[in-house]
């Protein structure tokens, strides 16, 4: 017999968690989570996180609440996302969460040839910037993948860009498009 969660329902957890996050602390606040807003945001994500773990069988909870939280001789992964976003500065304006990239978009090559690629996919954050640039931020719940090879975050942000450019006209340069390992 297993015991815990298995990657899967921890990866549909976390993502629960800090999408329900997010939606509170702009509900709440709003913005970048800075250095001087940090305890702010950890007590917001303990309520949050709490709350979305109350359901799973107290071993379970308890083993998710550490991952999340941290405990007295580790960090969870709140403290490296929030500190990661107090860290790369910069005023976000607006958060896209969980949004869906589905539609045929323009990609052009390195010798100029345009081609048009059906895409399918989500995009876990996207925060727009007040200059309306973009950072494009994909959880992932194992090892960050490879950064040479994969693809995936810059399709999103290019995707991204591509979405809201048709959304309200405006440029929306990409900032970073990034992996955070949970």
């Amino acid at each position: 017999a297993e015991v815990g969660l298995s990657p899967l329902e921890r990866g549909v957890l976390a993502h629960d968690v800090f999408e329900h996050f997010y939606r509170e602390w702009d509900g709440r606040h709003g913005g970048t989570i800075t250095h001087d807003r940090l305890a702010d945001a950890l007590a917001l994500f303990v309520q949050v996180a709490r709350a979305r773990l109350s359901s799973l069988p107290g071993a379970d909870r308890v083993l998710e609440e550490r991952r999340l939280l941290g405990s007295i001789v580790n960090r969870g992964v709140a403290d490296r996302v929030f500190e990661l976003e107090a860290d790369t500065g910069g005023v976000v304006a607006r958060r896209l969460l969980e949004q869906e990239l589905t539609g045929t978009f323009a990609f052009q090559s390195f010798l100029g040839e345009v081609s048009h690629i059906k895409v399918r996919g989500k995009a876990d954050r996207i925060d727009v910037f007040d200059d309306g640039s973009l950072r494009v931020v994909d959880y992932k719940l194992s090892r960050l993948p490879d950064r040479f090879l994969s693809v995936q975050a810059g399709v999103y942000a290019h995707c991204a860009r591509a979405w809201l450019e048709g959304q309200d006209g405006r440029d929306h340069p990409v900032r970073s498009a990034q992996y955070i390992s949970l």
